[in-house]
């Protein structure tokens, strides 16, 4: 396995925008890995807003620009459904790992995707990063994958162990591998969960495009930074060489 990403979005580079109701928003954000698997938008409404310098009440050093997606309509899709290499038919492997930059804005805020893959299809196996309430206005992200409903529909998810973390800027990340699905934060491990009775997919297909802020008619709200995704279960010492790359860049721990 080597550190080359199937997607990389940067919010510094290749963020393609126009004017659209008094806003700049994104219509185009082509992916850095050279696999061209590109995010678009044509819709001016369904745009997210692009922004500069993100910060919070714990990181007022991170400086960079964000796209900005409202909870109510804006989305992205992946301009290729196959999801480009290394094998084109299958599209994102069941085995892969993600990183993301990103935080809501609202922790009162439920539910929806920040990244999903298949909800438009019941039968299909399923990925997703999403928000869910912990306790009253408190989210953290929840990262979760269902195997295909002809193999039982067994899901297996887990959340993040940060109080009020949703606000919060922070390296985060989940890895899949066969029966495994590992939540990582901020440089290191964070949890595990294995669950003998999931059955791992293959891959998920390319019958359905991957959405940024978007499960089939829901919507999330995001500002969303960066977004690495390999098509492999990467190590944990690779992982830890992506979050540290992550952390230069963005200063958050």
């Amino acid at each position: 396995r080597d550190l080359t990403p199937q997607l990389w979005l940067r919010s510094d580079v290749g963020v393609k925008t126009q004017y659209f109701g008094g806003k700049e928003v994104v219509k185009e954000w082509k992916d850095q890995s050279g696999f061209n698997n590109h995010f678009t938008q044509a819709t001016g409404g369904f745009q997210p807003e692009y922004k500069y310098e993100m910060a919070d009440t714990t990181n007022t050093e991170n400086r960079h620009p964000f796209l900005s997606f409202d909870g109510a309509d804006d989305f992205l899709s992946c301009s290729q459904n196959h999801f480009g290499n290394p094998v084109p038919a299958r599209g994102l492997m069941g085995d892969h790992t993600v990183f993301y930059i990103a935080k809501t804005t609202d922790i009162s805020i439920s539910g929806d995707a920040l990244l999903s893959i298949n909800y438009e299809t019941a039968a299909s196996p399923k990925m997703k990063i999403s928000l869910r309430p912990q306790d009253t206005n408190d989210n953290v992200f929840s990262d979760g994958v269902t195997e295909s409903t002809s193999a039982g529909g067994t899901s297996m998810g887990l959340d993040s162990d940060i109080t009020s973390g949703s606000v919060q800027i922070n390296v985060r990340g989940h890895r899949v591998v066969d029966s495994t699905l590992t939540y990582f934060l901020n440089g290191s491990t964070s949890a595990s969960n294995t669950q003998a009775a999931y059955s791992n997919p293959s891959f998920y297909g390319n019958t359905n495009a991957i959405h940024i802020a978007k499960e089939s008619s829901n919507y999330g709200l995001f500002n969303v930074q960066e977004i690495i995704i390999f098509n492999s279960a990467l190590s944990n010492a690779q992982a830890v060489t992506v979050m540290n790359y992550l952390n230069h860049k963005y200063n958050i721990y």
